[in-house]
Parts: C-alpha cells; sequence; structure tokens
C-alpha cells in the first residue's frame, strides 16, 4: 500500500483461492481474505486507491454474441472492512476495466473507461467515467467517441489523450487536448496496412504539452521526447540495444519518470531516479545483481 502499511497477493490455500489484504507492520490488524474459489472470476490484476481501498481487475468467460469471451469488470476492496463494491457493473459491455487515472490525494476516486451496452455502436467504444470506489457512484465525465477505444490521462487526472483502431480499413489515430478546457484534436494518424505507426504519448510529464514517446529507430522500443506542438522527435531519454522497452516507470503523482523497465535475461529497471539508483544499488550487493524492485511506499521506506 502507498503508506507501507498493507501488502495485497493472490493466494492458494488448502480451501481453494483467495485475494488477501495482509499487515506488513501491524500484525495486531487482521488479516483480509476474500474468497475467489466459489466465484468464476479471475483476479488479473490489483491497484491501490490511497491507503484504504484496492481496485481489483476481475474477468469470466461469459457468452458474447454465441462466442466466449473474456468480459472484464473492476471490484473495490475496502482494505479496513473487506468490503467489497462492484464498480459500474449494470449495463457496462464486454471490457469495462480500464484504468485510466487512480488518485493520489486521498480521495477514493478513479477515472475508467466503459464499455455500454445501450450505446449507439454496441459498446465497442467506451465511455469515460469518474467514479467513487467507496459507495460504487459514478459520473460520465466524457461521452463514447466515434471511433476512440482507449483514453489516457496525465497525472493530475485530466483526460489528455485516446486512441482509435478501424479495422475495417486498419487506420490508427490519436486524439489529444493539452488540458481539460482545450477540445480533442487529432495527432497522428496512420495506414497499418502500410506499416506506418501513430505517434504516441507514451507519458504525461508536468508542465504543458510534455510528453514521452517510443519509437524503433534500429528496430527496438526506445524513448524519446515528443514535442506536441511540432510533432517533433527530440531527445532519445533511454534504450538498450538489441532489446524493447517494457515502459516508464512513474512517479507516485504521475507526473515524472523514476525509471524505465525492460526485459534482457529478466526483467530490469533502469532508475534515473537517485534515491531509487542507489536502492537498486544496495539491493544488488546485499543479494545479487539484477534484483528486481515490484512495489514501495510512497516515501520509499518500504519496499
Amino acid at each position: 500500500s502507498p503508506n507501507g502499511q498493507f501488502i495485497a497477493a493472490r493466494m492458494s490455500t488448502k480451501i481453494g483461492k483467495k485475494f488477501a489484504i495482509l499487515p506488513v507492520i501491524n500484525k495486531a490488524i487482521k488479516n483480509i481474505a476474500i474468497d475467489l474459489e466459489s466465484s468464476s472470476l479471475n483476479v488479473d490484476s490489483w491497484q491501490w486507491v490511497n491507503d484504504d481501498w484496492l481496485l481489483l481487475q476481475v474477468s469470466a468467460a461469459k457468452d458474447v454474441y454465441g462466442q466466449k469471451s473474456k468480459v472484464s469488470r473492476l471490484l473495490s476492496v475496502e482494505q479496513a472492512t473487506g468490503k467489497v463494491l462492484k464498480i459500474s457493473w449494470g449495463s457496462s459491455g464486454q471490457n469495462s476495466s480500464d484504468i485510466v487515472w487512480v488518485a493520489n490525494d486521498g480521495r477514493p476516486v478513479i477515472i475508467i473507461s466503459v464499455q455500454k451496452l445501450n450505446s449507439t455502436s454496441d459498446g465497442i467504444e467506451p465511455e469515460v467515467q469518474e467514479v467513487d470506489v467507496s459507495t460504487g457512484n459514478a459520473k460520465t465525465i466524457l461521452p463514447s467517441r466515434a471511433g476512440i477505444v482507449r483514453y489516457y490521462a496525465d497525472g493530475d487526472g485530466t483526460v489528455r489523450a485516446g486512441y482509435g483502431y478501424n479495422s475495417l480499413n486498419r487506420t490508427a489515430k490519436v486524439i489529444y487536448r493539452s488540458n481539460l478546457y482545450d477540445p480533442f484534436r487529432t495527432l497522428s494518424k496512420a495506414n497499418l496496412s502500410k506499416e506506418e505507426k501513430v505517434l504516441f504519448p507514451m507519458q504525461f510529464l508536468s508542465g504543458l504539452d510534455r510528453v514521452l514517446t517510443a519509437q524503433r529507430p534500429n528496430g527496438f522500443a526506445e524513448i524519446f521526447n515528443l514535442d506536441i506542438k511540432t510533432m517533433k522527435i527530440g531527445e532519445r531519454m533511454f534504450g538498450i540495444d538489441g532489446y524493447d522497452l517494457e515502459g516508464t516507470v512513474p512517479s507516485y503523482d504521475g507526473n515524472s519518470v523514476l525509471g524505465f523497465a525492460y526485459d534482457s535475461d529478466k526483467s530490469r529497471i533502469n532508475w534515473i531516479d537517485p534515491d531509487f539508483r542507489k536502492i537498486q544499488s544496495d539491493l544488488d550487493k546485499a543479494v545479487g545483481s539484477g534484483v528486481y524492485i515490484l512495489s514501495w511506499s510512497r516515501d520509499y521506506k518500504v519496499i
């Protein structure tokens, strides 16, 4: 958890599968265990919403238009009590578990994209909702938009970009806006059948129109600065010859980068944050090279 007091994990026990929230320091606090064996749900991933709530991405195989398909949903779990709430299950379509943003200021608030069964496009294009995970109350903040299937937000929770794909002509596009009050505009288009690529904001940085993007100048994914105004690729930020970049490691507030994740002989992170660089060095010296730091508290004191 962000305060370093709890860990969340899938567990296999003698009586079946559980999802657990366990205290790290104060063992007097009771464990929370959620039964997964009696349901058909798989927990695909999970994420803390500040210190008091946990968000689970769950899925199950269901009949969709006569075919067995993966249907995804979100559940919120209160750390203190284990109370479970369904998030936007109502009239949701096949995929309703895309997490666009999670608040980091103590509020139990998330932004998600939700496919709706009653939309004019049969729920393919999602709408964007702001949800209170402590109550399950949701409100639509962006209606579904023709052709746009995924959305992305900056560290402050402003939805800044969307990705669209047309399977009929194999074209893709990226829409973008600088702030909450600007309209979306088309940032980049590509004909994938001609091996064209869209320029895509991989991570938003603090400040107006500062983003990072992934490019493959030598056949492997590398990270570059992207000038949104001119659409010119700027300084190369990171790359490892012969290996693809897996992604950025964002700071807790989501507005800067702590490091870059990649796979070589194992999963690794190249830290640019000096505190994490020292932590990584100390761990490697203590237990051997290549320790992968999976999770940490917001103050970096618990890893």
